[in-house]
């Protein structure tokens, strides 16, 4: 609960200072970021008046007994982020510019699903990281996570697939005669990233960074892959749909891996949980 009200004051806070850049005319890129970064420090503040400044001070010491989980962390969170992006990149290669652009513009679809995903799986991770729980607990703080992803992802398609085309200029101005033709796809493709959610923040919870890292690599070479086989076939409206089918692999896969996590487990969990 703490980070969707974290994620929701930084949403807040951040909408407030565009609003003031845009009565202003402030809108080069730079302010723009720079509004996104202050709105971001300034709801931190919420997290040291809920738990004050932390005890323990950064050392070599506190950087060597967390290195094994941070940079696993690290790589997994940087190829989970950048793999849509470094796909459009290289549809670039195999498709007109056209595309590239309707492809980034569908990802301003995306967004809002994603973002609400991120803050549920984190909740759900602390959540489970905080609890010595068995099996069954683990499951239900999993299925309250997709069950909420996935209310987010139908809602976030139902918008996309359904939105009148004055609301959709008004939002997103010239860029949406790009995105018009592709909403079903970008809407199928957050449904089946809402599905795997849950699955992750679990993991996450029980620290299994390992697991976590080989999926969202994996993902990434996926989602590449996916995205430039599809618009080899079809331009952006391949790409989209190659990604629709490269997402719902992904799902899967974190699936089979959340799967083979709890059956190699459940005697120690059980057995902690009862004790």
């Amino acid at each position: 609960m703490g980070a969707l009200v974290l994620d929701a004051l930084w949403l807040g806070l951040w909408i407030a200072a565009v609003a003031v850049c845009l009565s202003q005319d402030w809108t080069s890129l730079f302010t723009i970021t720079l509004t996104w970064a202050g709105s971001g420090a300034l709801a931190a503040l919420y997290v040291l008046a809920q738990y004050g400044w932390p005890d323990e001070r950064p050392s070599l010491a506190w950087l060597r007994g967390r290195w094994g989980f941070s940079w696993r962390s690290l790589v997994g969170n940087v190829s989970a982020t950048s793999g849509a992006l470094v796909g459009s990149l290289a549809v670039a290669l195999v498709s007109t510019p056209i595309s590239v652009a309707a492809i980034r513009a569908s990802m301003l679809l995306r967004r809002p699903s994603q973002l609400m995903q991120s803050a549920i799986s984190t909740s759900v991770a602390n959540d489970v990281a905080r609890e010595e729980s068995g099996l069954g607990a683990i499951k239900r703080h999993q299925r309250r996570a997709m069950l909420m992803s996935s209310g987010a992802g139908v809602l976030n398609l139902a918008i996309v697939v359904w939105l009148p085309d004055p609301a959709g200029r008004l939002v997103l101005g010239e860029v949406w005669a790009l995105i018009d033709p592709l909403r079903l796809p970008v809407g199928l493709a957050i449904v089946a990233y809402a599905s795997q959610a849950g699955v992750r923040a679990a993991l996450l919870g029980k620290r299994q960074i390992q697991t976590i890292m080989f999926a969202e690599i994996s993902g990434t070479i996926v989602t590449i892959v996916a995205l430039v086989i599809g618009a080899i076939i079809d331009d952006a409206a391949g790409a989209l749909w190659g990604l629709v089918v490269g997402t719902t692999f992904i799902s899967l896969t974190w699936w089979v891996l959340f799967v083979r996590y709890l059956r190699s487990t459940p005697v120690v969990l059980e057995s902690n949980h009862a004790s």
